[in-house]
């Protein structure tokens, strides 16, 4: 893809990775807030995170093959 709309849906796609990293994050330490009183439900948020981690590969291997590689670093296109 080229030109104006390529480099739109690159941003968007941008932003929409830097979300997942932001809420994989927060889930990672709502984990070890949780991994202590309450493992079960740290077990689950866990699971989540990985899920949200899976999610972030899929967009990496989308982009990948919309603009043929991956992006160094997806942050410069927000």
């Amino acid at each position: 893809m080229a030109g104006k709309k390529g480099r739109q849906l690159r941003r968007e796609l941008a932003q929409v990775l830097n979300h997942i990293d932001a809420a994989a994050y927060g889930l990672a330490h709502l984990t070890a807030v949780f991994e202590g009183p309450h493992p079960d439900m740290s077990e689950y948020l866990e699971g989540m995170c990985k899920g949200l981690l899976t999610l972030k590969e899929a967009g990496l291997t989308f982009w990948e093959w919309a603009w043929g590689k991956r992006p160094d670093d997806y942050n410069v296109w927000r």
